[in-house]
């Protein structure tokens, strides 16, 4: 690598649908996709990124009562998360904005050096994929008298393809980096959470909201 100027690309494109039905007039429905693709080459010209992905949405509400005051919700969506262009800039680059480094370690007396870190021109991945969290949530609203509403949410998100690097040195010491997928039997990661919200309208357009979370996450 050098000191010569390095300059990756990187485009998405991606195209978003929303409908909304009413089954009865009770029950109704929204429906949603996003489409996205997502390519990247490096400063060398690889083909470091390329990647599509489908994100369905859909939520449905019930008015328990008929009258507009008790309503009961339900929702999935799922939503996923671009693939850093640092990844491109870096570790598949041909000179690297960033990752060049020496080791050195302290043997008591001196630092002495250790290995070098040289993260580019690294083999290219071309099954990673864009990792992703599914939420589902559930909620019941009620209307108390006319000016106040109280609401409880509950909220499950769960990851999937998370990219982290797997990390070797090869036969000259050089630190080798390959961004992966891993399934959630490997990384897993998830979201609880209970959510309590209160709505108080008063008059001349004001109005007062409090809430209350409790969550977990691991």
């Amino acid at each position: 690598a050098s000191n010569a100027a390095s300059v990756s690309t990187g485009k998405i494109w991606g195209i978003y649908a929303l409908d909304r039905f009413d089954l009865t007039d009770r029950l109704s429905f929204n429906l949603g996709v996003r489409a996205d693709i997502q390519n990247a080459d490096s400063d060398i010209g690889i083909k470091a990124v390329d990647t599509h992905s489908i994100a369905p949405r859909l939520s449905a509400t019930y008015d328990v009562t008929g009258a507009g005051r008790s309503l009961v919700s339900a929702g999935y969506g799922r939503y996923y998360e671009f693939i850093a262009q640092s990844l491109v800039d870096s570790i598949f680059a041909g000179n690297p904005q960033e990752g060049q480094a020496d080791v050195y370690l302290w043997n008591g007396d001196a630092f002495e050096f250790a290995y070098p870190i040289r993260t580019f021109n690294q083999p290219v991945n071309p099954n990673l994929k864009a990792s992703h969290v599914d939420e589902f949530n559930l909620a019941y609203q009620q209307a108390l008298g006319t000016s106040m509403a109280v609401n409880v949410r509950g909220i499950y998100r769960k990851w999937g393809n998370i990219i982290d690097d797997i990390k070797v040195l090869d036969a000259d010491g050089n630190k080798i980096l390959t961004p992966i997928n891993f399934d959630s039997s490997v990384i897993n990661r998830q979201y609880k959470a209970m959510e309590v919200t209160f709505e108080r309208r008063f008059s001349k357009n004001f109005q007062a909201l409090a809430s209350y979370t409790l969550s977990s996450a691991k």
